[in-house]
């Protein structure tokens, strides 16, 4: 289903829905596996990646917060970290590895977002990603496949 979509062979946002019903999960979680399998394309795509890498480039940051159900001892170790916030092209490698230990330990909630900073550039620069992605200047802009190809980025 998602080569589909990501070739422009789904003729209407009906056969998406047919696919969505059909896949072999429970319906709320059928459109996020779409959205799984999509990214793993976006990643494989050259163009689209080297768009999406300089979006973030660009306008990435980073943010981490404490989680309030963390064991104790986690917490004091990630206690540096939990109202974090630095764009994405200023993060140390050592700090990455923190954050991304205290997330998966549970201590810590970490994004990495696209910032505007109030003048409308974090659109921009997913616009310029959605352009590399050719099937979308195809679909309608309201339409159902639309909507799913552009979550990949949300």
């Amino acid at each position: 289903l998602a080569a589909s979509l990501w070739r422009g062979g789904l003729p209407s946002d009906a056969a998406l829905e047919s696919g969505l019903r059909a896949a072999r999960c429970a319906p709320s979680e059928s459109e996020q596996h779409l959205i799984y399998a999509l990214a793993e394309l976006v990643s494989l795509d050259e163009g689209a990646r080297n768009a999406a890498d300089g979006a973030f480039a660009r306008r990435g940051v980073v943010r981490a917060k404490a989680l309030p159900k963390a064991e104790p001892a986690d917490a004091a170790v990630f206690a540096h970290y939990a109202a974090y916030e630095m764009p994405l092209s200023r993060v140390r490698p050592h700090v990455w590895l923190a954050l991304h230990r205290g997330s998966e330990r549970g201590a810590l909630k970490l994004n990495v977002v696209l910032e505007d900073g109030g003048n409308g550039a974090a659109a921009a620069a997913l616009g310029s990603v959605e352009r590399s992605i050719s099937v979308l200047g195809a679909l309608p802009p309201g339409s159902k496949r639309a909507t799913v190809l552009r979550k990949v980025f949300s």
